[in-house]
């Protein structure tokens, strides 16, 4: 029965990817639920390890790059185009304000899929450090618990008297946890 259940999982997972990639032209993305669908997949594949059952990889995703669209985040509408968040419908941000939304939720983005990516091939290796996957495990659901947060709270603050004021005050007191900053590093080579 747990099979199925895994089996109906990472088949929705690998469909919700079909369309993502296939509709990305032309459609909106519900970020949160790919966001859900990730983090599913990727707890169910290492459950299915920790029995000792076969399970295919997780397939590393980036939710923005590729996409020439919007997503769709706690209900506000992120506008993408070349890989860059170019604004959220209905409401006029600071070009700077922006630009640090585009910037964190590209780092949050570029490190869940660097984690999941080396992950995978650690996975793939003759000789696995299990240590090291669980620190990329966790980085991974750390980034995209993060990138769920920060899109989360840009979405309350933009239901506040002039929101751009807010989502800039928002910005500007938060900070990216050090275990990410400490990925970044890793996976830029510094």
């Amino acid at each position: 029965m747990k099979k199925i259940r895994v089996s109906i999982i990472l088949l929705t997972f690998w469909l919700a990817l079909a369309s993502f990639y296939s509709n990305a032209q032309s459609a909106m993305i519900n970020g949160d639920k790919l966001i859900e669908q990730l983090i599913e997949t990727r707890y169910h594949f290492n459950k299915q390890l920790i029995k000792g059952k076969p399970v295919a990889l997780p397939q590393s995703v980036s939710i923005v790059e590729g996409a020439q669209c919007s997503i769709l985040f706690n209900g506000a509408e992120y506008l993408i185009s070349h890989n860059q968040i170019v604004g959220i419908k209905g409401l006029s941000l600071a070009v700077n304000t922006l630009q640090a939304i585009n910037e964190r939720i590209l780092f949050l983005d570029r490190i869940q899929r660097t984690c999941s990516e080396k992950a995978n091939l650690t996975y793939g290796a003759a000789s696995r450090d299990l240590q090291y996957v669980k620190t990329l495990d966790r980085r991974y659901f750390a980034a995209l618990n993060n990138l769920r947060s920060f899109t989360s709270n840009i979405a309350i603050n933009a239901k506040k008297p002039k929101p751009s004021v807010w989502i800039e005050m928002f910005i500007a007191k938060t900070d990216i946890p050090k275990e990410l900053l400490a990925q970044n590093q890793i996976t830029s080579g510094n």
